[in-house]
């Protein structure tokens, strides 16, 4: 991949990736699903008029919080990408909050199903983080909403919860977490 930075505070992304989970080719001598992709592909303005405000559109990955609702997958070989846009404002010391909408290919949706296409789904969200304005404790509320979009089964799940991370002590952190879903 490459990155391309034509001006402070505006950075380009492109990221291309041969990636298969375990078992998913019949051959190893070739690529029988075509697997090389864009796992990347994004801009992204930070900081903008020295505001705060941060916008990103294209496919990327997330992580938000303990990455338990939203992470990038890191974890394994391929990720997880979301396509859409981003918008976020920082006030360090203080508070970040970010705002997202996105399609996503989740892997939920009818096991039976005739038609095996990975349809698309949306998702969309709030993150509202404390910037360590008190030494030892943060703070995390988020909503996220997930819903089937153009798929042709029904599929709507709403996640709202929140998160506190204690640092009592230099060196020991402790969490809590909490969410609801619905839907």
């Amino acid at each position: 991949g490459f990155s391309f930075q034509p001006a402070p505070g505006f950075d380009t992304v492109v990221t291309i990736q041969d990636s298969r989970k375990w078992g998913e080719e019949s051959s190893f001598r070739s690529n029988n699903n075509n697997s090389l992709d864009i796992f990347e592909a994004y801009f992204e303005f930070r900081d903008i008029a020295k505001t705060g405000l941060t916008f990103r559109a294209g496919r990327f990955t997330m992580d938000y919080g303990s990455t338990m609702h939203v992470n990038s997958g890191s974890s394994g070989s391929t990720g997880q990408t979301y396509d859409g846009a981003r918008l976020a404002w920082h006030k360090p010391g203080v508070l970040k909050i970010d705002a997202f909408t996105t399609l996503v290919k989740s892997g939920l949706g009818p096991v039976f199903s005739k038609d095996t296409r990975e349809d698309y789904e949306s998702f969309s969200g709030l993150y509202i983080a404390t910037d360590h304005p008190v030494k030892w404790v943060d703070a995390e509320l988020y909503g996220f909403y997930q819903d089937d979009a153009f798929a042709n089964f029904t599929m709507k799940l709403g996640t709202v919860g929140g998160r506190v991370i204690f640092r009592p002590v230099e060196g020991l952190k402790v969490s809590g977490e909490a969410a609801v879903q619905f839907g």
